[in-house]
């Protein structure tokens, strides 16, 4: 099954206001003459922002890790590089219970002909100071092991999972590979435990982990040697002690990697990655859910003509997800920044392409305490180098500021149903023993000066335009308003007696009143009231005796008085209470005002609801009646 929707592109945007507020959103590069990769980013618990990459502009190596904790408006508290090496990067950064930061990637060894790759760790300070950094690799530094850490969260004793790849050798025919490595570490950065999951003689790599409600852990990657085809997602469910219970490929006949996995709020998970067995041509967005025992729920794939990659997901508060990748199908340029904003069977509730005429495309996406969300990716369309950090701050709908409009364009995306199915049978190799090496250099963080450039900013005026529908009114009263850019708008909905104040519906959705907006764009909002339903008036009941039968009966007499304050009521109901339920005993027509309950016990007590109905089939306000 495939549908079409309409995807706007967009190069980018706007000025910054509290993060406090409703959508405030702001789009900025960040970086120098070299090249300049985000990989991660989070928002803080002061509203701001860290995030993570690797900079070759800044720093005492070819690449260091370059890090920037920016505040809510994107402008830097403080960034850091640390590195000494051939080649160091940050591949994932979290924020600790400290306030403090934990980060992971990889260091390239210098002076060596072909440098390997090792993980490191690293605990920094609220500040950004360190607090500690450890290497974890083979005790020989020349040799070459290739490891990389990918993902790292803290864990709910303090300590922290890694994941990421080792290479594994097999000596007799010198054949080596790369599998899975999950690494336990406590709070202090020492290892509990390590292990490895994998296949012979083929690559495996474990791209994103996170700890489950259970305690175990959650991970997500590519597998070469299982599965249907060249490569396909792999995901690990693991016990505390990394122990697998159970795993799983997803995959057809072609290229399939898993780079996301999250956690979701029924116990299940999210998973994105990239396909080029199923969708429309080339590579495409592949999202799929899963059950908590890797069922999967539903699966689709989202793209166009030309390769499209998803590389980040998350569960928004509203149940759906916002995925992050990039684009070549869409958009301004060669490759562009695409955000789908999904529902939670996987229909597109929004989709955009962010760029400039070059190459941009996003990495990281986060959901914001406003509802909207935090993207990082790289830009060759805007900064100052080769490539910059580029870091978007979007709406709660991904919205563009219009001052931004001779970059958009209107495209098609297909979403495809996908026929892919789970292999359950993989049978990976467990190992497990210890491999560290903490380098005794002493590498601190370097104060870097990166250039900050606001990608686009809007003017205004904007006109916020209020609504009301009957049976109320508004403060500011309805109609069509002028705003500078940024400007902050308190709308209070206000009900005419006999009526009440349900929702707020158009660009803002939600029952708070009252409700404050900012004017970043041309915005509509309408007060949604409805009539108030009373109770019936003088509800009483008795339980009388009719002899009047060969065989006397008990019944419950309900009476009541039509309630002056409704109108358009067109029947009551009358619902008996049975324990802690209730059921529909009956329906009465509106000029009804009395009813007989026949054959009821003489020795039990009854309650009973009595409800108006109006013309619109809603209930009103419950009148309850007990019967000795």
């Amino acid at each position: 099954m495939r549908m079409k929707k309409i995807i706007f592109t967009a190069a980018l945007f706007f000025i910054s206001t509290s993060f406090a507020l409703l959508n405030a959103q702001w789009a900025r590069t960040y970086g120098g003459k070299g090249e300049d990769c985000p990989f991660s980013i989070q928002q803080t618990s002061d509203g701001g922002y860290i995030v993570a990459g690797y900079t070759d502009s800044f720093g005492a190596g070819d690449c260091d890790v370059w890090i920037l904790k920016l505040n809510a408006k994107g402008k830097v508290s403080w960034q850091k590089t640390i590195g000494k090496f051939d080649s160091d990067g940050a591949q994932s950064v979290q924020q600790t219970s400290d306030g403090g930061y934990v980060a992971a990637g990889w260091v390239a060894w210098d002076g060596m002909e072909y440098a390997p790759d090792d993980y490191w760790i690293l605990k920094l300070k609220p500040d950004g100071s360190r607090q500690w950094l450890v290497f974890l690799g083979d005790l020989d530094p020349y040799y070459h092991s290739y490891e990389r850490a990918y993902s790292v969260q803290q864990t709910s004793d303090g300590g922290y999972i890694v994941a990421g790849r080792k290479m594994e050798s097999e000596e007799e025919e010198e054949k080596f590979d790369h599998d899975f490595c999950i690494l336990k570490l406590d709070s202090n950065g020492e290892p509990e435990w390590q292990r490895m999951y994998g296949g012979r003689k083929k690559d495996d790599y474990a791209y994103s982990v996170q700890q489950t409600n259970d305690g175990g852990f959650i991970v997500a990657g590519k597998t070469e040697s299982f599965g249907a085809g060249k490569n396909d997602f792999w995901i690990l469910k693991l016990d505390s002690n990394g122990y697998v219970e159970w795993e799983n490929t997803y995959g057809g006949e072609g290229e399939d990697y898993a780079e996301s996995i999250q956690r979701t709020n029924d116990g299940g998970f999210i998973v994105a990655g990239t396909t080029d067995s199923f969708g429309v041509a080339g590579f495409d967005f592949w999202v799929f859910k899963l059950d908590s025992n890797g069922g999967i729920v539903w699966q689709k794939t989202y793209g166009g003509s030309r390769g499209d990659y998803a590389h980040s997901v998350q569960q928004t508060d509203d149940g759906g997800y916002v995925v992050a990748g990039s684009t070549g199908s869409f958009g301004a340029g060669k490759v562009d920044f695409w955000i789908l904003k999904l529902g939670p069977e996987g229909g597109i509730k929004w989709q955009k392409a962010y760029g400039g005429a070059e190459y941009d495309s996003a990495f990281s996406v986060d959901q914001t305490s406003d509802g909207g969300c935090i993207v990082a990716g790289k830009t060759k369309s805007f900064g100052v180098g080769g490539f910059d950090f580029l870091v978007l701050k979007l709406t709660s709908t991904g919205a563009i500021d219009p001052s931004c409009g001779n970059f958009v364009t209107v495209t098609n995306a297909v979403v495809a149903e996908t026929p892919a199915s789970p292999d359950p049978t993989s049978d990976s190799r467990t190992g497990g023993g210890f491999w560290q090496w903490e380098y005794t250099h002493e590498i601190f963080p370097q104060n870097s000066n990166a250039a900050v450039r606001l990608v686009c900013e809007s003017t205004g005026p904007y006109f916020l335009k209020i609504s009301s529908t009957s049976g109320g009114t508004t403060d500011p009263t309805p109609g069509t308003y002028s705003y500078p850019s940024g400007a902050e708008v308190t709308i209070k909905a206000l009900p005419y007696t006999h009526y009440m104040f349900t929702q707020w519906s158009g660009d803002f959705a939600g029952s708070t009143n009252p409700i404050t907006v900012i004017m970043y764009t041309d915005l509509s909002i309408t007060a949604n009231f409805i009539r108030i339903i009373y109770p019936p008036l003088s509800c009483s009941g008795q339980k009388v005796l009719n002899r009047s039968l060969s065989q006397a009966e008990y019944i419950n007499v309900l009476t009541w008085e039509a309630n002056p304050n409704n109108v358009n009521i067109v029947k009551y109901r009358i619902y008996q209470v049975e324990g802690e339920g209730q059921s529909l005993l009956v329906e009465l027509n509106a000029d009804t005002f009395q009813y007989w309950h026949r054959n009821v016990d003489k020795d039990r007590q009854y309650a009973y609801i009595l409800v108006a109905v109006n013309d619109e089939g809603r209930e009103g306000d419950p009148a309850y009646i007990s019967v000795q």
